[in-house]
């Protein structure tokens, strides 16, 4: 879930909306990597190496278990699910 932006010079104007979806954007779960256009066309190996180190630093998140699935917390043999009664 990675977003790559490429800006170019107009996006100085609205760096304000931009931090606004990039915070948007992170809430709901994904990662945000801005580029400018001058990287992009200059130097696009380093740009490369940036988004792979960025794709493979860490393995994607596990969706949440559905209800009632899960590893349950086991206490003198009960699990934590039946003590607080089962939902």
């Amino acid at each position: 879930m990675l977003i790559i932006e490429v800006d170019g010079n107009h996006h100085a104007e609205q760096r304000r909306y931009d931090m606004a979806r990039d915070t948007w954007l992170e809430s709901e779960g994904f990662s945000v990597m801005r580029f400018s256009d001058r990287d992009v066309l200059t130097n696009l190996m380093n740009v490369e190496e940036a988004v792979w180190l960025a794709l493979t630093a860490s393995p994607p998140p596990q969706p949440s278990p559905l209800k009632g699935e899960g590893v349950r917390e086991v206490r003198s043999g009960r699990s934590k699910r039946s003590e607080q009664g089962a939902s």
